[in-house]
């Protein structure tokens, strides 16, 4: 069975979890949000037997095909202060992934 997961969701879920949101390493780097996304992956593959996955991001630059097609898609977004840095999260889930042939 093939399961789609879309990454960017659970990342970002994760990094705001109180549970996970103050995981971090003895040197102080924040580690929730990957290790939540990869932790509810792994718990959703084993629940349905899974043998396939495949995990989608969304662009962390932002679209520029939907941008074209929406200018106004998230415009007014803005990082508030002490903003999770997604794309270094993104990167340690992904590398972890990639270890585990996911």
């Amino acid at each position: 069975m093939l399961t789609i997961f879309d990454g960017s969701y659970m990342l970002h879920r994760s990094c705001h979890l109180p549970s996970f949101e103050m995981l971090q390493t003895t040197s102080g780097y924040r580690t929730g949000g990957a290790y939540g996304t990869i932790r509810s992956i792994q718990m959703i593959l084993h629940t349905f037997h899974s043998t396939r996955a495949v995990v989608v991001w969304d662009d962390i630059n932002r679209s520029e095909r939907r941008m074209r097609i929406f200018p106004e898609y998230k415009a007014n977004r803005k990082l508030l202060p002490g903003s999770v840095d997604y794309v270094e999260k993104h990167e340690l889930a992904n590398f972890y992934m990639q270890q585990k042939a996911i």
